[in-house]
């Protein structure tokens, strides 16, 4: 199984879980299309996995994160659940694990960072966070690979906060739902076209 359809399995609740028509589901198909596209520019294999490509999705995705994360902060949410959701300086303590370097800025144009854009920003954010320790799985046994792991990868709290971001999700007025789902298929469009910009 390909990373981000794992990234996608892992970050939406099964059916079980959650009301059909609950926003959580509602992402998951809305943007199943640029989800699978960005999980072709991502540019990780579980079967050919090495420094280098993992050296350069950690450099992409801390330039990724990083630049959010400060959009993010002026969004309106509360600081602490945003607070809790960072991870950048993870990252670039994993790049240098690595022999990296930290990732380049991304200098794209957003848009303002409303409440709707924010959510939808964090479900992509999320999804990757949820995927962790299954990169975690594919390298650990590498003699590349620290033995420590890499903290941005291997999340003890991972799976809690994802439950709270979906909680947030699902509360959300029903009228915000257009606005959150378009914006999380903006989010994976630019991280796709963040991915290509450094891959053959």
């Amino acid at each position: 199984m390909t990373l981000l359809a794992i990234l996608s399995a892992n970050a939406t609740p099964s059916s079980a879980d959650v009301a059909p028509e609950s926003l959580s589901r509602k992402l998951r198909h809305h943007t199943a299309r640029a989800h699978k596209q960005t999980e072709r520019a991502a540019g990780l294999d579980p079967r050919s996995i090495d420094r280098r490509s993992l050296t350069a999705f950690l450099t992409d995705m801390h330039g990724f994160q990083q630049a959010h994360e400060c959009w993010l902060r002026g969004c309106g949410i509360d600081r602490s659940f945003l607070a809790a959701r960072e991870r950048a300086d993870l990252m670039e303590a994993d790049l240098i694990r690595l022999g990296g370097k930290r990732g380049g800025a991304y200098d794209r144009t957003m848009p303002a960072p409303s409440p709707e854009e924010a959510y939808g920003v964090l479900y992509v954010l999320e999804g990757s966070r949820a995927g962790g320790r299954y990169i975690d799985q594919w390298a650990r046994d590498k003699d590349w690979y620290p033995t420590e792991g890499l903290s941005s990868l291997r999340s003890d709290d991972g799976e809690a906060i994802w439950r709270e971001t979906q909680a947030a999700l699902d509360a959300l007025p029903a009228s915000m739902t257009p606005q959150v789902l378009d914006a999380a298929e903006r989010t994976f469009q630019r991280l796709q076209d963040w991915f290509s910009r450094s891959r053959p």
